[in-house]
């Protein structure tokens, strides 16, 4: 038996096609019929009231085909637990909770001076460890402060000091932070009939109920920005609630058509079921949110191919 054979089972099709990629091509194929279609559906979208209706539909499955997204079913207990004097700013270390049992770590950037409710900002962490208290992520927020902007910062489940599959006996994690950690709660959730991404809504949206109890923030001017797992966070929450002002995803709008040809793989949030069945792409969360500003955040060598974001805005 020559070597070549041995690389192929007798229970793998591919032994007889000598294809090993049969699965792909035909989910490609699938995929990309449902693409042009769903381009084409786009196009024929010429008026005001087309486009109403359209996003009215996209918004409503989208959130359905989540699972829904669960209701806080307990009072926030915000709680401020330390005060850092920064200077220019303060920053409050602040808990929250957005389910019962359920605990979300966050900072509150607030800019000395306000005397009056001042526009705010949700910012979002990608799939850093670290979540908000990473290097990077507080730069972004000290620059939004500098420019008297209010910024609440909250750690995604999974990241920060949040962190999941935690071993009270031994005191170790079972899973290391960030995608592991989010690609096996997605697994877990999806076998209850939910989508990881609904309870990543819960928390965002009992974040944007804390800042309401602040006075210093006005409620009419929230906005949100993230980058990457961030960046993601926020076109659903452009989708999902009306309260967010304004937004500025960084580094994650691209088609669902670029990414297919990258062939790289994504979290399990980022996975959202049926959307090539019913037409939501990249496109939708800006089409729902207009004519609210939104500011698309992109770089030329990312995960999320440029050319993608070319074509959406």
């Amino acid at each position: 038996m020559s070597s070549e054979f041995q690389k192929f089972s007798l229970r793998n099709a591919s032994a007889y096609s000598g294809r090993n990629a049969q699965l792909h091509e035909f989910l490609t194929r699938r995929q990309l019929a449902l693409l042009d279609r769903n381009d084409a559906l786009r196009e024929e979208i010429d008026s005001l009231e087309k486009l109403q209706v359209y996003t009215k539909t996209m918004r409503e499955t989208f959130i359905e085909k989540m699972g829904g997204i669960p209701k806080r079913d307990c009072p926030l207990n915000g709680k401020t637990t330390k005060v850092m004097d920064m200077g220019s700013y303060t920053i409050e270390s602040v808990i929250f909770t957005a389910r019962d049992g359920v605990y979300v770590p966050s900072s509150l950037y607030l800019p000395k001076g306000i005397t009056e409710p001042s526009p705010a900002v949700l910012f979002l962490s990608g799939h850093t460890e670290e979540a908000r208290l990473g290097d990077q992520y507080q730069k972004v927020c000290q620059m939004l402060v500098g420019a008297e902007l209010i910024v609440f910062a909250i750690d995604t489940a999974g990241q920060g000091e949040r962190r999941n599959f935690f071993d009270p006996v031994t005191g170790e994690h079972h899973s290391p932070g960030g995608v592991m950690d989010h690609d096996y709660c997605g697994i877990l959730s999806l076998c209850t009939g939910r989508f990881l991404e609904s309870y990543f809504m819960n928390d965002q949206y009992s974040a944007v109920d804390y800042m309401l109890t602040r006075k210093e923030i006005d409620p009419q001017r929230i906005g949100i920005t993230g980058c990457s797992g961030g960046g993601l966070q926020s076109l659903c929450m452009m989708t999902c609630d009306d309260r967010i002002a304004a937004a500025a995803p960084a580094t994650f709008t691209t088609t669902r058509r670029e990414i297919m040809d990258t062939c790289q793989p994504q979290d399990s949030e980022q996975i959202w079921p049926g959307c090539a069945v019913y037409g939501f792409d990249h496109f939708e969360p800006y089409m729902i949110f207009a004519p609210k500003p939104a500011l698309m955040l992109t770089v030329s060598s990312d995960f999320f191919p440029i050319e993608g974001a070319y074509e959406v805005y």
